[in-house]
């Protein structure tokens, strides 16, 4: 199955402080064309899942939305590269959704992760090899839980962030994914036709979660009975599978030194205990038996730590 590297859009591809039906105002933060690419060269598709309740919100319409998205495809083009596909979720169940059409509870909305479980489904992606890179925990969060690698950007000083990885940017992130060990090689990801087509329609290369131009809708994620529990229970089975893969010689090491620290303090606690007038370097022994049992619990959380990369 294919790899991926799922992408948020706003202020992670582009730039982006509010809601954008400008197409020209579209700009690329600096060195984001250039990791798409590296990461497309190395076999990822690159997908672009994002929120954009701008449409619910009477600010946005979808047209202007599909506009932009032609936009940033299009200057992605013009520095040799491009998205695979795009997904956003127009859904709002708040009262700022002024759009009946556009305002329920929508399973696609981040930090659920019906947006990578749709196209995970219908691009024949392993979500396990598969990535998150995102600005805001709502990123990581539907990472995690379509069970994706995740790596936050432009984290804040004194913010905390459920990431496996941090990085400063989309580029540097890249750098993370491409340098991290992958048994399996993937031939380079190349453009699809609609793609390489200069007159290609903005729906022809930016897929959506909302209905077929024929008018077929796509299946509901929302229903409870539906597939999202199913595509749920096969992600946990693989995740749990891929923790048993990831148990190394580091975690072994850390085991057992653990084991030798409870020991020891044990051993110190004893001699602690036994301390009397008769014996004066008693209490040294306990202090120096209380210290190995410190050492050796640096020991282990340093071996944790290392069979955790």
């Amino acid at each position: 199955m294919r790899r991926a590297v799922f992408v948020d859009r706003d202020n992670t591809l582009i730039d982006n402080h509010g809601y954008l039906a400008d197409p020209e105002a579209v700009r690329l933060l600096p060195g984001a064309a250039a990791a798409v690419a590296r990461l497309r060269s190395a076999g990822y598709r690159v997908v672009v899942v994002t929120n954009q309740s701008g449409v619910a919100r009477g600010l946005v319409t979808e047209d202007q939305l599909a506009a932009v998205h032609q936009r940033m495809q299009d200057l992605l083009r013009s520095e040799g590269t491009g998205v695979d596909a795009v997904y956003y979720c127009p859904y709002l169940d708040t009262e700022e959704a002024v759009v009946p059409a556009y305002r329920r509870n929508s399973d696609l909305r981040k930090p659920r992760p019906g947006m990578l479980l749709l196209a995970a489904r219908e691009m024949g992606l392993s979500l396990p090899e598969c990535w998150m890179i995102g600005d805001a925990e709502r990123d990581i969060e539907a990472g995690r839980a379509a069970g994706c690698r995740t790596i936050r950007i432009h984290l804040q000083a004194g913010e905390r962030s459920l990431a496996d990885m941090t990085a400063r940017d989309l580029a540097e992130a890249a750098d993370r994914i491409l340098s991290f060990p992958s048994d399996d090689a993937e031939e380079p990801a190349r453009m699809t036709p609609t793609m390489q087509e200069s007159g290609a329609e903005s729906r022809g290369d930016a897929r959506t979660t909302l209905p077929d131009a024929a008018g077929s809708q796509r299946p509901a994620l929302s229903d409870p009975g539906g597939v999202l529990p199913q595509i749920l229970d096969e992600l946990r089975t693989a995740r749990l599978e891929a923790q048993r893969r990831d148990f190394s010689l580091a975690t072994l090491v850390g085991a057992v030194t653990q084991a030798f620290a409870v020991c020891a303090l044990g051993w110190g606690l004893w001699a602690a205990m036994d301390v009397s007038g008769k014996n004066p370097g008693a209490v040294n022994d306990a202090v120096m038996r209380l210290l190995a049992a410190i050492v050796f619990q640096l020991m282990a959380l340093t071996a944790f730590v290392a069979g955790r990369r």
